[in-house]
């Protein structure tokens, strides 16, 4: 038989064996992220795991590898399957995503003689690293959906023909779902969907390190980067002090409050506050702030190369966005291994677009700006452009450096234009939330091409010509990404109204393309955009989930240990029949540590609030927080007799404000977090109040513990 008719054999033969899909959720798993080569599929495929399925495929490819080169071997089979993947428009876009981070992967990658045959495409391919990495594969696409079966050859000098003869011989072996009852059919479909699996072979860990794909890891991949630096206890810090009652706070000899180095410019409205400590020592916070002249939102940074003495003053990093009235929002400050530092933020999309400083999603671009040498890059757009339909423009967002020292950023998008799948005759779908997740990291001035990494399992509504499409709502984003530069998040997830499972917002932990955990929390009303639940992960590698807990008693901040029964520990519940919580933040820090800021009003009066600190390294253990506001000593309250009947009072006190949290190279730990001075005036006469007036003048503040 001839290589020709050896080809149209085989197609004939996938074209058979496509029907032979898995059975169930336990011979698949969700793929976003290829084992071979740690490149992204640009979405969330199924991976076939049925042991059957994968040696077949790999004696199956071996065959086919040994017509060009005796000595060649087959290894690493993985087999993919994109489910409902139909359209030419959904076949392109899946296979433009893979070949697309190939390439970024440092893959030259090549297509090799199309065939159709019973309806089913077949395309060879192969792909060769810069280090001569081989793999060959195949693109298969059907009635049900699209394959893509690839794998690792060594030895062999050219993509092999299809091992038609020798397959064919084989003894039979049944699909766990098969359609066809003839057990020879359901071997050969079986081998065929593997054999595309095992065909794209692994990508070597040496692709370039500037890459949208997530590299993989030389070794064990780990959670965090190892810091064996010794934590600095808080109760041991110069800054604290016991109360009258006990309580650990932060006041000076005389029991007063303690303010810290002023860091805000203009002291107007402000928020989103973000600190991040470089490998060189440097303290590095950005915040959002209201410019006194333009009474525009900014971006403002300054930076401490002596440990938070003396800081620079603040640059405003937006003023020079193109066109005026460029709205700005939510920010953060990383520093990767190299130095590097960068500063990103959501701003409008257009002109007198209003954009939030909260984590919760807008929909904005997203921007950054490098520090490198003391010199800052041009402010770009890392996201995908946004059409004129804005639905496209990325949502919530979240950044952290990975385990490996790089800065990596996921955001959350309405998935439409990526998945032509999901919308009807050009329509988007009632159904369909904003739940695709994309990742890119930030090299230096660039950043790379966003790739897919998260979509929820897409269901369908109704059947027949009035079926459509559904999957939920994502918001709130946040997590840490592991030495491989693999994401790890949580976030809040919601059925759409119009969706195949409406439901109000539980919180969901995703991983390798999939969800893993279900977390279900009290309503928390206003606070789920502002004050949400945050992945953290300890010293031994557990992951714990940061919420605010408003069904008890006493509101809590609570530390949910995430993959096991264990009961939550209450961090600081709130005092008192009266007590509130206002808000809270949680923030990673090197090697396991966690900490966390609450805004707490233990008395429930008005403009009394404290800010507490508490920190941890895991086994549900955290230290007895810390206030830091210190509002007992520092509340004042004059009244000057100004007649026999009328008087003048003034009352002062502080408005606990949200805040961010990093630790320096020697343990200690650094606080930035907004303090309101609050002052209320009143004037009595006859015992009735003739005039009054209060206000709050905002600053950014910073200690070291």
């Amino acid at each position: 038989m001839n290589i020709g008719s050896r080809f149209v054999l085989v197609a004939v033969v996938m074209a058979i064996s496509i029907s032979a899909l898995p059975a169930g959720a336990a011979d698949t798993e969700a793929a976003s992220v290829s084992k071979l080569t740690g490149t992204s599929f640009g979405a969330t495929p199924e991976r076939d795991l049925r042991p059957i399925a994968i040696s077949t495929v790999t004696d199956y490819l071996d065959q086919g590898a040994k017509l060009s080169d005796p000595a060649a071997k087959i290894s690493d089979v993985e087999v993919i399957f994109w489910r409902g993947a139909v359209t030419p428009q959904s076949v392109a876009a899946y296979q433009k995503l893979v070949t697309d981070n190939l390439t970024q992967g440092g893959y030259t990658y090549r297509a090799i003689d199309p065939q159709t045959a019973s309806g089913v495409t077949t395309t060879r391919f192969e792909a060769v690293s810069t280090q001569q990495v081989r793999i060959i594969g195949y693109w298969q696409t059907s009635s049900q959906g699209m394959y893509m079966n690839w794998g690792r050859v060594s030895g062999a000098a050219a993509p092999p023909n299809p091992p038609v003869e020798k397959a064919a011989g084989q003894s039979a072996v049944s699909a766990p779902a098969a359609g066809d009852k003839d057990a020879e059919i359901a071997e050969l479909k079986r081998k065929l969907a593997e054999a595309e699996a095992a065909k794209t072979g692994a990508l070597a860990p040496s692709a370039a390190p500037n890459t949208a794909a997530v590299p993989a890891a030389a070794g064990p991949v780990a959670a965090q980067a190892t810091d064996n630096t010794a934590l600095q206890p808080l109760d041991q810090s110069n800054l604290v002090t016991k109360s009258a009652d006990g309580a650990l706070i932060v006041a000076a000899k005389d029991g007063s409050g303690i303010d810290g180095v002023k860091l805000s410019k203009h002291d107007l409205q402000m928020g989103s506050p973000s600190i991040a400590v470089a490998p060189d020592g440097t303290v590095h916070v950005v915040f959002n702030e209201i410019n006194g002249t333009t009474l525009a939102h900014a971006i403002y940074h300054c930076s401490s190369s002596d440990g938070g003495k003396t800081w620079t003053e603040p640059k405003n990093l937006t003023e020079e966005l193109p066109g005026p009235g460029i709205d700005v929002g939510h920010c953060q400050v990383l520093a990767d291994s190299q130095n590097r530092v960068y500063v990103i933020w959501r701003a409008g999309l257009r002109e007198n677009w209003p954009v939030s400083i909260d984590p919760a999603g807008d929909r904005s671009d997203l921007w950054f700006r490098e520090l490198e040498g003391g010199k800052w890059s041009k402010a770009k757009i890392f996201n995908e452009p946004v059409a004129t339909a804005t639905n496209d423009a990325p949502r919530s967002f979240f950044g952290a450096v990975d385990a490996a020292g790089r800065v990596q950023i996921i955001w959350n998008v309405q998935p439409d234009k990526w998945h032509p799948e999901l919308i009807i005759n050009g329509q988007h779908q009632p159904g369909v939330g904003v739940g695709l997740v994309f990742q890119c990291n930030l090299d230096g001035a660039t950043s790379s091409k966003p790739h897919e990494v998260f979509l929820p399992v897409i269901g369908g509504m109704d059947k027949g010509a009035r079926s459509s499409p559904s999957c939920d709502d994502l918001d709130t984003l946040n997590g840490y990404f592991d030495s491989a530069g693999a994401a790890h998040f949580v976030a809040s997830v919601a059925g759409t109204m119009y969706g195949v499972n409406p439901h109000r917002p539980d919180y969901e932990l995703m991983e390798n393309g999939k969800t893993v955990q279900t977390i279900k929390l009290p309503e928390l009303s206003y606070h789920a955009a502002r004050d949400i639940p945050t992945l953290l992960v300890d010293a031994k590698g557990k992951r714990h989930l940061i919420a605010m807990y408003l069904g008890g008693e006493h509101p809590n901040i609570r530390d949910y240990p995430l993959g096991t029964d264990d009961e939550p520990t209450v961090i600081r519940a709130a005092v008192g029949l009266k007590g509130v919580i206002d808000g809270f933040q949680a923030y990673q820090g090197p090697g396991g540590r966690m900490a966390v800021l609450m805004q707490m009003n233990d008395t429930g009066e008005r403009h009394t609030g404290d800010n507490f600190v508490s920190i941890s390294t895991g086994d549900g253990k955290w230290s007895t927080p810390v206030n830091i506001t210190n509002n007992v000593g520092r509340k004042t309250f004059h009244s000057t007799q100004t007649s026999s009947e009328s008087n003048v009072a003034e009352l002062t006190s502080c408005i606990a404000g949200a805040g961010a949290i990093a630790f320096d190279r020697d343990g200690h730990l650094l606080v930035v977090a907004v303090k309101g001075e609050y002052k209320m005036v009143a004037a009595t006469a006859f015992g009735v109040n003739t005039a009054g007036a209060d206000v709050v003048k905002p600053t950014l503040r910073f200690l070291k513990f």
